[in-house]
């Protein structure tokens, strides 16, 4: 039985660790993830095995962890013809960031748009409401004026 690897990774959801501990031995090695601390727990737990060529096979056991504060995680691993092997690593807890509820490039996709969704908005409502002031200054006798001269070429 050869020592555990664990490995732990951000998984592509902002609030998980991807936690893979794998083992290789001869028979099978069982591999079991626990986590130390209370009311947290893996999900979506996978395990598979693969044969080497020397006879020996290694199993590979995955889960995702959601934890907000730091954790011990262990893997242990056991065939029944040898003393069984643990490993203990402290996962650092995850904080969620601004990259992780708008990812790379996102932040300033959704500026652009707020920005150009401004500017349509703003920009016919200014010419509106210039219009409509013109509008209220104009003097009525003046239009008489322009309306009879008007008339008066026209004739």
């Amino acid at each position: 039985l050869h020592e555990p690897i664990l490995d732990i990774r951000r998984s592509n959801s902002s609030a998980e660790s991807v936690v893979s501990c794998s083992a290789t031995g001869r028979p099978a090695p069982s591999v079991t993830l626990t986590v130390l601390h209370q009311n947290i727990s893996f999900s979506q737990y996978t395990s598979t095995s693969v044969t080497n060529s020397n006879g020996t096979v290694t199993i590979t056991t995955t889960a995702l962890l959601s934890a907000f504060s730091s954790t011990e995680v262990g893997c242990s691993v056991s065939v029944l013809s040898a003393a069984p092997r643990e490993l203990l690593v402290t996962v650092p807890g995850l904080t969620e960031t601004s990259e992780d509820v708008f990812p790379k490039g996102r932040t300033q996709i959704i500026t652009v748009v707020v920005l150009i969704g401004m500017v349509c908005i703003l920009v016919p409502v200014f010419i509106f409401l210039c219009f409509k002031q013109k509008t209220q200054y104009r003097d009525p006798e003046m239009d008489k004026t322009q309306i009879k001269s008007s008339q008066d070429t026209d004739e």
